[in-house]
């Protein structure tokens, strides 16, 4: 197999998808491929004049050639490009199980009411909300949903909790790989970085069911002044890396829907984390950290949550080990995320890969 292209479609904005997508063109690259971005969201191939992030080694691209020697790459997000080709070799490389399964307008709205702490009252109104938002921006709501269609495409999984659901879809092990996107972090001294920390706890209020949380924070204010609350959001990520850096506890008690960046970026910088049960943070191989910290909250009191938060700032030099394995794991995927994409491509210049 000589000579074949490797077009990657992603969204046309910068976020933790699309950086995935061109960290994956630009090792293709480095390779020796021959390797293209298109850009489109739920749409037609869009005609952007320069390629998203300015350090791609990719070619900008506006057609695709559908022959059974070139590759399709996509994430789950947008899965209906392969609908519109016969004849390429398609992959889907699964980046968030949530962004496939809210391709269906009713789990979109159940989702969104019930993360945000709403009334299940309002699900159908959000259903309607969501399909008249497809139709007035065009969005094409067409994706593989059928077993029979996901089983003509290859599978990159990002971590366990998907590799699991793609096996409940029926997919052969011989179809599906692991291949995580690594986050970009730098040498990160631990002496200094842990001697600095501060009484400062970060949460990410986009994961957050904030009335809620609202109420565990006061609670914790009220018990210990100095207590500091940062929410990461509307920062760059600069500023964002530089309160990781001073925070002794990230608390998370959203939906994992694979291995998310702000949680690896937070252990990484010696932060402490507490998480929810959900989605991957449910099973100890995608989320490595002991289950004394995986908090079921929901059957939490406020002031109990509370308690292991202070407990958790208070304790913070005695619990930090016991997130040596996630540091470890999250260091692992930077240094395989190569080795992975050979697999990759043996898989399609070869017929297999080696285990």
């Amino acid at each position: 197999m000589n000579g074949y292209k490797i077009y990657i479609v992603s969204p046309y904005k910068k976020t933790g998808g699309p950086r995935s997508l061109h960290q994956l063109a630009n090792l293709l690259v480095d390779k020796g491929k021959e390797v293209y971005m298109i850009y489109g969201d739920h749409s037609p191939i869009m005609s952007v004049t320069e390629l998203l992030y300015s350090d791609c080694k990719a070619k900008l691209a506006f057609s695709i050639e559908d022959n059974s020697n070139n590759i399709l790459i996509t994430s789950e997000y947008d899965t209906g490009w392969h609908l519109r080709y016969k004849n390429i070799k398609k992959v889907i490389w699964w980046l968030s199980l949530t962004s496939y399964l809210q391709n269906n307008p009713w789990i979109a709205a159940r989702d969104w009411t019930v993360g945000k702490g709403k009334s299940r009252i309002l699900i159908p109104a959000m259903y309607i909300k969501w399909k008249f938002k497809c139709f007035s921006t065009k969005r094409k709501q067409r994706y593989l949903k059928s077993n029979k269609e996901l089983q003509e495409c290859y599978h990159l999984y990002n971590c366990k909790y998907v590799k699991d659901y793609l096996r409940s879809r029926n997919i052969s092990s011989k179809n599906m790989q692991y291949l995580c996107g690594p986050i970009d972090i730098s040498n990160i001294d631990k002496i200094n970085t842990v001697e600095n920390k501060k009484d400062i706890i970060c949460y990410s209020p986009a994961k957050m069911n904030m009335n809620d949380f609202t109420q565990i924070m006061n609670i914790v204010k009220a018990k210990h002044k100095k207590y500091q609350f940062v929410e990461l959001a509307n920062m760059s990520h600069d500023e964002l890396l530089s309160v990781l850096n001073k925070a002794k506890l990230y608390v998370d008690f959203g939906y994992f829907p694979g291995p998310e960046r702000i949680p690896r970026e937070a252990v990484s910088h010696f932060c402490n984390i507490i998480t929810s049960r959900d989605g991957s943070a449910a099973n100890d191989v995608d989320v490595p950290i002991p289950n004394k910290f995986k908090l079921n909250y929901r059957s939490l009191s406020f002031n109990e949550i509370a308690n292991i938060i202070i407990e958790m700032v208070d304790s913070y030099n005695g619990n930090l080990a016991f997130y040596d394995d996630y540091r470890k794991k999250v260091r692992n995927q930077i240094e395989r995320f190569t080795l992975d994409i050979d697999k990759m491509i043996s898989y399609f210049e070869v017929g297999k890969y080696d285990e």
